[in-house]
């Protein structure tokens, strides 16, 4: 599963004029609104780059000798096939999903949404969420000058139908809830984890005192279908404690121990004088993930 970057968006295809016979019916899906980044587009303006594909959305189609002979024009219209296989195997195009990883770059193309019109999986069909790497050129033709080629999938029916099914955010979050509901055990533990939800992204927030319960909530949606990434963003206590130890002993302040609750650090233990107390309060304040520090240092006693 791929690990958690830049903000994450969905790119909608829309058609222009009646749908067709075999395909979804209510697309895009009616989970569009003014707070969401999503987008229904006509078009998507695909072109190879080093770490992949970069992907545009378009109002319309552009005519053909618009398109630049590095990129692809993708709509509702597009077919991709199947390579692997019986070779019948046919989808449809029904969205990509973008992710934004520089301000003022275009967006990487991570994943596309397709739904199977032709072959084994077409009588039950179901949006499905491929990822971008799936994507192989093929069919090179030359016209006018230029090399144009088709793009296709490289996988079979069978690899097609265990990927994650498209879910809206909406779903997907009520389903992680639960899933995490179960992998951590324990109530208190539960409810300091919130969940976020964007485009099949499921952010994790919160703390945790244990490493073990942030970790069976993650390893937990990374195996839950329809979920095709998790950020972490858990801070726990024994982590935390852990940060503040180190951080005091590269000072060379080693006589102290510290326990953290909830972000709140309490350093337990002697300093040589109050300078190294003081000292050692500050050392752990500026810890990242210290909400405050409770100084229960004893200054040793001068002989």
């Amino acid at each position: 599963m791929a690990a958690a970057s830049g903000p994450v968006r969905y790119l909608f295809l829309r058609r222009e004029g009646p749908e067709r016979e075999g395909e979804p019916a209510d697309w895009p899906p009616p989970v569009l609104d003014v707070t969401s980044d999503d987008q229904a587009c006509v078009a998507l303006q695909v072109a190879a780059t080093a770490d992949g594909w970069s992907v545009t959305p378009l109002a319309k189609v552009p005519p053909l000798d618009a398109i630049p002979a590095d990129t692809f024009v993708l709509s509702r219209d597009t077919a991709l096939g199947l390579l692997l296989g019986r070779g019948d195997d046919v989808v449809a195009l029904l969205a990509a999903r973008a992710e934004r990883t520089e301000p003022k770059e275009p967006e990487r193309l991570t994943h596309l949404v397709v739904f199977p019109t032709e072959g084994a999986l077409a009588r039950r069909a179901r949006p499905t969420v491929v990822p971008a790497s799936a994507i192989v050129l093929s069919d090179f033709v030359e016209r006018g000058g230029q090399t144009r080629a088709a793009m296709d999938l490289r996988l079979s029916a069978a690899e097609l139908s265990e990927l994650p099914p498209w879910l809206p955010d909406a779903t997907l979050e009520g389903i992680a809830s639960s899933v995490v509901d179960q992998a951590v055990l324990s109530a208190r533990a539960r409810h300091m984890l919130t969940l976020e939800v964007n485009a099949g992204r499921v952010a994790v927030h919160g703390r945790a005192e244990l490493a073990t319960s942030a970790q069976a909530a993650v390893v937990a949606l990374e195996g839950t279908a329809g979920v095709l990434e998790v950020g972490e963003h858990i801070l726990v206590d024994e982590q935390l404690t852990d940060a503040v130890e180190r951080a005091l002993a590269a000072k060379g302040i080693t006589d102290v121990h510290a326990l953290a609750e909830h972000g709140l650090i309490s350093l337990h233990g002697e300093a040589p004088d109050a300078a190294t107390r003081r000292q050692a309060e500050d050392i752990a304040a500026r810890v990242t993930g210290v909400r405050g520090v409770v100084n229960r240092l004893a200054v040793r006693a001068s002989v």
